[in-house]
């Protein structure tokens, strides 16, 4: 298979994927960022680099947030949120950090394709990641590996989670320019 088939094989999964997007969980996602004072973000794996481009977009936003396990992050309160992505909703990592943040308080979101997972039990707020390919018996087919499209969606719907963000808080490209790293 050549690129171009395999490249549009991926642009065809992810529109289906962005198809099936919830458009009030995503709202309702948003308005539990908008509404906290601090965002904590943990994921593990390919989908924790992603979670850390989120936490990054974010802070171009005006928000404080912070990737859990780095030296700098603060001590987690009832007035913040965490936010965990986990395509299975497994991640046993993931819910040993939800039952600490549950036993403190605080809003609790999760980003997964599996709501029915038990990582999905700690949400108060939750984004489902569709898998088009899972929900059709389809993967055995698939030239895609395991897990890409969730991260590949994963991306995309935070980026686009971050444009509603926003215009939600009346910036726009420039403003989040502002807040762009200087030094590097």
């Amino acid at each position: 298979m050549k690129f171009q088939d395999l490249a549009e094989l991926f642009s065809e999964d992810q529109r289906q994927s962005a198809r099936l997007v919830n458009e009030e969980q995503l709202e309702q996602f948003a308005e539990a960022i908008r509404s906290t004072q601090r965002i904590f973000l943990l994921g593990k794996g390919r989908t924790g680099l992603i979670v850390e481009m989120f936490a990054m977009r974010l802070v171009h936003l005006g928000f404080q947030a912070y990737v859990i396990g780095l030296s700098t992050t603060p001590k987690y309160s009832p007035e913040d949120m965490l936010i965990l992505a986990s395509g299975s909703g497994t991640t046993e990592g993931l819910m040993l950090t939800a039952q600490q943040a549950q036993r403190v308080g605080g809003k609790i979101g999760v980003i997964t394709r599996n709501p029915a997972g038990p990582l999905g039990q700690y949400a108060q707020s939750i984004l489902v990641i569709p898998d088009p390919q899972l929900d059709h018996g389809a993967l055995a087919k698939s030239k895609i590996l395991s897990g890409t499209l969730f991260e590949q969606s994963l991306l995309l719907t935070l980026d686009c989670l971050c444009i509603l963000l926003a215009k939600k808080t009346g910036q726009d490209l420039n403003d989040m320019s502002d807040r762009h790293v200087t030094i590097e």
